[in-house]
């Protein structure tokens, strides 16, 4: 699949050139921003694919960077609801989001042509930022070969309406991948 990141945002691919160029701009030595790039050293390239970072002033609170990210996922197979299911599984362990809440879930089809299951959550504290109320909107895009690419966009209800109108463009602009 292919998108088109919104201009505000730095997209990064861990361990890649975009990568090593944000280590050397002065944004990179705020402490927030410097364990979010210090969290993608050791990430494996073949499932953790890119992030999106909003890194504009003011955009940053509590520790929190809003970001996407893309993954795949070879573990999460099945129909959309199944998948779903998963997912809120994986979002039920204490130690490190306070209570989620599933806002919405089902199957949207992008003007790209792209079908894709789509779940929001609102999360009340997550391990690094235990006071922040957040958002989260999911995509998910099966793959011919099994699993999914997931791009999980997550933002503070501070930003929610800027931030997540330049995510919904992404979403909207996403389209097969032609080489």
């Amino acid at each position: 699949y292919q998108f088109i990141v919104p201009p505000e945002w730095i997209l990064v691919r861990p361990n890649e050139q975009e990568y090593f160029e944000l280590l050397t701009m002065p944004i990179a030595g705020d402490p927030t921003v410097q364990k979010v790039l210090d969290s993608m050293k050791s990430l494996d390239s073949n499932s953790f694919r890119a992030y999106g970072l909003d890194l504009r002033d003011g955009h940053i609170r509590d520790g929190f960077v809003i970001n996407f990210d893309v993954t795949l996922s070879k573990d999460l197979n099945g129909s959309y609801e199944e998948i779903f299911k998963q997912i809120e599984k994986s979002y039920s362990n204490p130690e490190l989001i306070n209570k989620s809440t599933v806002l919405s879930s089902g199957v949207i089809t992008t003007p790209g042509n792209v079908e894709a299951g789509v779940i929001e959550f609102e999360f009340d504290g997550i391990l690094s930022a235990p006071d922040l109320k957040l958002y989260e909107k999911q995509v998910v895009l099966k793959v011919q070969s099994g699993g999914c690419f997931l791009i999980r966009f997550d933002t503070t209800y501070e930003f929610k309406d800027l931030t997540l109108a330049e995510f919904e463009q992404l979403i909207a602009s996403l389209k097969p991948y032609t080489p």
